[in-house]
């Protein structure tokens, strides 16, 4: 017995553990495990399996099958009718197409008025004949009567010969006293053919006594009928600063803010659905080479420019 015993001990335990023979595996009833208690545990129940369908005590999810399920007597869509066409509306053509240019010329016409009040613009230019004779040397003495403020200048034509033109020439300006040539008198000459200029000192402007000399010799030194030019540009300055302020308005109007209008108004018109509208503003543009000559046409009449 205890070398049965033994033998069997040791032939147990040269087996490794998972050798298991069939003669080995207890019946199934053998050895039922049992709980404390001394009932036998249950047995395992199977409830399903892992990637499998499960039909025990479940219902089978609804499967999506295409089909799309009618709502009876609700949302039901009326048959549509084909749209009449809607005409074209020339009328907004041809407001678009004479719009622009009837804004700009009205905006030219109040820019050529008078400035404020209907104030006519003065004239800040006098002018004064006198006849120059020299003395028996040849010198030129004549008196200007003029205002500090007022700049003045003479050209005289000489007998030329071409290509060869010559002129007496004398330049005050009231503005510009620290200007080197400033009441110099020069005796130019220039030559077409070449280009080539040059100019004499032979006189000058006396501010103080306000006198204008000169000396030419020749054939030269004879009687000549001289305008002198005075121009008042301090006081033409101060006019423009007072009275200017409407026409640099309108000017800014004219040129800056019509095209950026312009722009706007035709992008507006399609977003609008007004097509004819922005169509006849798109066409003012080739039709301004028709109205713009004669709307400068119509400008030079009315002001006589």
């Amino acid at each position: 017995m205890v070398g049965d015993e033994n033998g069997e001990g040791e032939s147990a335990a040269s087996k490794p553990f998972f050798a298991i023979d069939p003669h080995d595996a207890p019946s199934s009833d053998e050895h039922q495990p049992t709980a404390p208690g001394g009932s036998p545990f249950m047995a395992p129940i199977q409830v399903g399996e892992l990637g499998g369908s499960s039909t025990q005590g479940t219902s089978p999810a609804s499967q999506l099958t295409g089909e799309v399920n009618h709502l009876q007597g609700m949302f039901q869509l009326q048959p549509t009718t084909d749209v009449a066409k809607e005409s074209f509306r020339w009328g907004q053509f041809f407001i678009g197409l004479f719009a622009p240019h009837t804004i700009f010329f009205l905006l030219a016409i109040i820019a050529s008025l008078p400035a404020q009040g209907g104030e006519e613009m003065p004239d800040f230019y006098r002018f004064d004949d006198v006849s120059l004779s020299p003395d028996s040397e040849g010198w030129y003495n004549v008196t200007v009567e003029k205002s500090p403020a007022e700049s003045v200048n003479i050209d005289i034509d000489l007998e030329s010969t071409h290509p060869e033109y010559r002129s007496v020439v004398m330049n005050y300006w009231a503005d510009d006293v620290d200007w080197e040539g400033n009441g110099l008198v020069f005796e130019t000459s220039y030559n077409s053919s070449n280009g080539d200029y040059s100019e004499t000192d032979i006189g000058e402007f006396t501010y103080a006594n306000q006198t204008l000399w000169f000396k030419l010799e020749g054939p030269e030194a004879q009687t000549y009928n001289v305008t002198l030019v005075f121009h008042d540009l301090a006081a033409e300055e101060a006019w423009w600063d007072e009275h200017g302020g409407a026409e640099e308005v309108f000017s800014f109007i004219l040129f800056c803010g019509m095209p950026v209008a312009f722009v706007i108004g035709t992008i507006a018109a399609f977003v609008r659905g007004n097509r004819a509208l922005g169509i006849g503003l798109l066409s003012s543009i080739p039709a301004a080479f028709i109205f713009l000559p004669v709307m400068a046409i119509l400008l030079l009449i009315m002001f006589g420019l």
